[in-house]
């Protein structure tokens, strides 16, 4: 029985120490993803930012 209780609390173990890798491994690659969107919303509102400031400009002329 003891060894069986065991090799019970070691699968425990094993199974905690794999979630808790996975975790390491996938919360940077999902931050990651993340943040290459928002930059790549920046980006696209700084351009039409640009873009309405440059419409302005030939309006004001």
């Amino acid at each position: 029985m003891e060894v069986t209780g065991s090799l019970q609390e070691t699968s425990n173990k094993a199974t905690t120490v794999a979630e808790i890798s996975l975790v390491i491994i996938i919360i940077p690659i999902v931050i990651n993803k993340l943040l290459s969107n928002h930059r790549l919303h920046l980006f696209h509102f700084n351009n039409l930012s640009k873009t309405i400031q440059y419409l302005n400009l030939l309006a004001l002329m």
